[in-house]
C-alpha cells in the first residue's frame, strides 16, 4: 500500500512539473523578448495624459484639436485596430507570425489609415498612424518581429491615451501622445533607414 502511494504522489509530481513547465518556459520567452526590446516600458501609465488629451481633444471653446465627426470614429477605429493587434501578437502571437497573412492585412489596414485620417486634425494621431504604416510595412518587407511588436505598442498606447483607459498601462514611447512622445518608435525608424 505504501508503494503505491509513493507512486501516486509521484506521478503526481511529474504532472505538476509538467504543467508548470508547459505555463512557464512559453511565459520566460516571452518576457525575454520584451526585456530585449525594451527595460523601463512596463512601468509607464498614463493618467495625466489621457485627462490633457480627452479635455484639450473634447472642448467645445473653438480650441478643439477634433473635427466634428472625429470623436466617435476614431475612437471606434483606435480601439477596433488596437484589439485586432492583440489578437495578432498579444498571448505570444508574435512568436508565430504569418507574414503572408499579414500582407493581406496590411493592405487592408493601409486603406482604413487613408480613409480615418480624413477625419483627423491632430497631427500627433496622423504622425502616429503614419509610424505603425511604415513600420507594418517594413515588418512585412523584412519579416521584423520586432517591427510588427512596435506596430501593436503604437495602437496599444494610443488606445489607452486617446480612448481615456485610466487603469491600463502603456508601453511609454511609442505613440506621440505620451508624454516622452514616440522616441522608441523613431529610434527604430531611423535604425531601419540607417541599414
Amino acid at each position: 500500500m505504501k508503494s503505491s502511494i509513493k507512486i501516486i504522489l509521484f506521478i503526481s509530481l511529474l504532472l505538476l512539473i509538467a504543467l508548470a513547465s508547459y505555463r512557464i518556459i512559453p511565459n520566460l520567452i516571452e518576457n525575454y523578448l520584451d526585456s530585449a526590446l525594451s527595460d523601463e516600458e512596463n512601468n509607464h501609465t498614463y493618467a495625466d495624459e489621457e485627462d490633457t488629451y480627452l479635455e484639450e481633444a473634447l472642448s467645445s471653446d473653438g480650441t478643439t484639436t477634433v473635427k466634428e465627426n472625429e470623436v466617435e470614429q476614431v475612437h471606434q477605429f483606435i480601439s477596433n485596430i488596437h484589439q485586432q493587434w492583440n489578437d495578432i501578437v498579444g498571448w505570444g502571437g508574435y512568436q508565430n507570425l504569418n507574414f503572408d497573412k499579414l500582407a493581406d492585412v496590411l493592405q487592408e489596414t493601409e486603406t482604413e489609415i487613408l480613409e480615418i485620417k480624413k477625419l483627423i486634425s491632430d497631427e500627433r494621431i496622423i504622425e502616429d498612424l503614419e509610424n505603425a504604416k511604415s513600420l507594418f510595412v517594413i515588418g512585412v518587407e523584412q519579416e521584423n518581429q520586432i517591427a510588427i511588436v512596435y506596430v501593436h505598442r503604437i495602437f496599444h498606447d494610443l488606445d489607452i491615451i486617446y480612448n481615456g483607459y485610466s487603469n491600463n498601462k502603456g508601453f511609454g514611447g511609442y505613440s506621440n501622445l505620451d508624454q516622452q512622445g514616440s522616441v522608441k518608435v523613431d529610434q527604430l525608424l531611423k535604425e531601419f533607414k540607417e541599414s
